[in-house]
């Protein structure tokens, strides 16, 4: 008489396994239909596999490793069924983020992903810019203003990022506010006073969420040296070939220091209009950096004799310093005359003649290469 069992004893603590085939499991996703507090519990089937023996291992998006929960496998029609358990945050998973099980068997390897949508180079292609205080913020309201703005593929990763933002290292997020804007982007804007500006020398601003972080740091540069301003206007005959008329103002230190730069115009009744121009970076020219800014006007105005100011603002020292020029059309001709309204030092010819070489070459090399890039897109988008 022969005894013959699956799955039997003989005797205390002695398990009879009869073989059979190799079987790799299929696997069921699993998910709770009621949250536990915070957490929402997950889990990943692994059905009807042989031998008994498998592992069970669980990441995210991005590929990390997960801590889960496995059960002991269960004996059913000669076949196992296993289970693991994985406890997420109920934020993550309300935001649909992914979960993938993945099952190691002698029979084959299987995985199963649940949830959706956050991929982990969505969760990480996270842009942040961090935007300096206006000059007409500076000049008109007396206060600093910074925007940071934080962009991305997934809106619902967007959504869940909070700011922080800090002054030469304490933090200040207290004093700003957050909007969305209509392209989804995230802001937040930090607002001080002109005078505490002056005492700044590094803002930071940060964006955090579940999985991914960014900052952005913006260094002041001060410098005690007062700077040297000049304006330049093209020649009559470009002027009178348009419908508008282009200034140029230069500004020029002996060493690396942040400059705000603004345009006042005066029509003659009181009223003073202050705009913003176009600021170019700082560049280095033989021993002196300069910063340029660019303002176009209507040649309405040029022959209305508005008068135009380039007004230069430094971060530096302990007050406050402005420096100007001011640019008007003479009525016996059309010559440049410029006057300083806050400083005698006499400004070398031959220095700025440099300083404007310069700068107009870096300005069509800047123009050349934006036409090229714009042409050469073209030409590849036209090839089949």
């Amino acid at each position: 008489m022969h005894h013959c069992a699956y799955f039997d004893y003989w005797g205390k603590g002695t398990e009879v396994t009869v073989m059979s085939e190799t079987t790799s499991p299929t696997l069921f996703p699993l998910v709770k239909c009621e949250p536990d507090g915070d957490k929402v519990t997950v889990g990943c089937l692994a059905h009807h596999n042989y031998p008994k023996s498998l592992t069970f291992q669980w990441t995210n998006a991005c590929g990390a490793d997960l801590t889960s929960d496995q059960y002991p496998s269960i004996l059913n029609n000669n076949k196992y069924t296993g289970v693991s358990l994985l406890k997420v945050p109920k934020s993550d998973w309300n935001l649909r983020h992914s979960f993938e099980c993945s099952v190691t068997h002698a029979g084959g390897s299987r995985s199963v992903t649940l949830g959706k949508k956050a991929s982990c180079s969505m969760i990480r292609n996270i842009t942040m810019t961090l935007k300096p205080t206006s000059p007409k913020d500076i000049f008109i309201n007396n206060q600093a203003k910074f925007e940071c703005r934080i962009n991305g593929p997934d809106q619902n990763t967007i959504n869940e990022m909070k700011f922080t933002w800090q002054i030469n290292g304490a933090d200040v997020t207290k004093n700003s506010s957050e909007t969305t804007d209509a392209t989804g982007s995230k802001i937040s804007t930090l607002t001080r006073d002109r005078s505490e500006w002056q005492t700044i020398d590094n803002v930071r601003c940060s964006a955090k969420g579940p999985k991914t972080h960014v900052s952005k740091d913006l260094h002041i540069n001060k410098g005690d040296n007062e700077p040297k301003v000049t304006v330049h206007v093209l020649p009559e005959e470009d002027v009178k070939e348009g419908a508008e008329v282009t200034l140029l103002c230069l500004v020029s230190t002996r060493e690396p220091q942040d400059f705000y730069i603004a345009w006042l115009e005066e029509n003659g009744s009181n009223v003073s209009v202050y705009n913003d121009g176009i600021d170019f970076p700082s560049m280095k020219t033989d021993e002196r950096y300069s910063v340029t800014s660019l303002y176009t006007t209507s040649l309405k105005k040029w022959n209305n004799f508005v008068k135009f100011t380039c007004k230069v603002w430094s971060p530096g020292g302990g007050t406050q310093r402005d420096v100007s020029k001011m640019v008007f059309r003479s009525t016996e001709s059309f010559k440049l005359r410029v006057a300083m309204s806050c400083t005698d030092d006499a400004i070398d010819e031959d220095e700025y003649s440099s300083l404007w070489s310069t700068t107009s070459s870096f300005i069509f090399l800047f123009i050349s290469s934006l036409i090229y890039s714009m042409v050469f897109s073209l030409v590849k988008m036209k090839r089949p």
